[in-house]
């Protein structure tokens, strides 16, 4: 942990899987809880009932959720009632897809964004801590999430499929009319937008 930590500037994943860690520690493995008496109660198991049929909707309706949310590793394509579960559920927003990569990959798309004052010089917009010039060095972020450049990232995965997020078109509107909001999310210093502004959005392909 300690080495990723100093290596992988993964925000505050690292620490949080750290923290998750030391709770599956014993107390005895503690000084400071060592030393306090537990009690020394006996555990008395509570006998299992049989479920009513509310009872068990009320469960199934609480574990829904969680269920959902893992139909991603079931192949949709071949069992079209979960893409049906999809649909219909995906606008109430009971869950949100989160996995690993399953390999570090070497190539990542990037949206570039760009000023113009005459169609012509373009300038990029850039950004704090998100993928931007080549030359620049990666900054150092963890333990702290900044968010915007990292949903960046995804927004360019969707640009690859043709689509955007919602959010990203109330984004650059907030970014034309200089809103202090959304600029200070960026690199201090840069040129502020006006409604004469020209503004292109770039999909880049880094290597690395």
């Amino acid at each position: 942990m300690i080495l990723i930590a100093l290596t992988g500037n993964y925000a505050y994943f690292n620490l949080l899987t750290a923290a998750l860690s030391l709770t599956l520690i014993e107390n005895r493995y503690w000084p400071l809880f060592s030393q306090l008496k537990m009690s020394s109660l006996p555990w008395t198991p509570i006998p299992w009932r049989r479920l009513s049929s509310i009872t068990a909707a009320i469960q199934l309706s609480l574990s829904f959720p969680m269920l959902l949310a893992t139909t991603g590793l079931i192949p949709r394509l071949a069992v079209p009632i979960f893409n049906n579960w999809e649909r219909t559920f995906a606008p109430w927003h009971l869950s949100s897809s989160y996995g690993l990569f399953a390999v570090m990959t070497t190539r990542r798309p990037e949206l570039t964004l760009e000023r113009s004052s005459d169609g012509i010089q373009w300038q990029p917009i850039v950004f704090e801590y998100k993928a931007g010039p080549p030359d620049r060095l990666p900054p150092q972020i963890a333990p702290f999430q900044p968010r915007l450049d990292w949903q960046m990232w995804f927004a360019a995965l969707s640009a690859e499929h043709g689509q955007l997020p919602g959010w990203f078109a109330e984004f650059i509107k907030k970014l034309r009319v200089g809103s202090p909001a959304v600029t200070g999310l960026l690199v201090p210093g840069q040129p502020t937008l006006s409604s004469n502004t020209y503004l292109r959005i770039r999909l880049d392909h880094y290597r690395f």
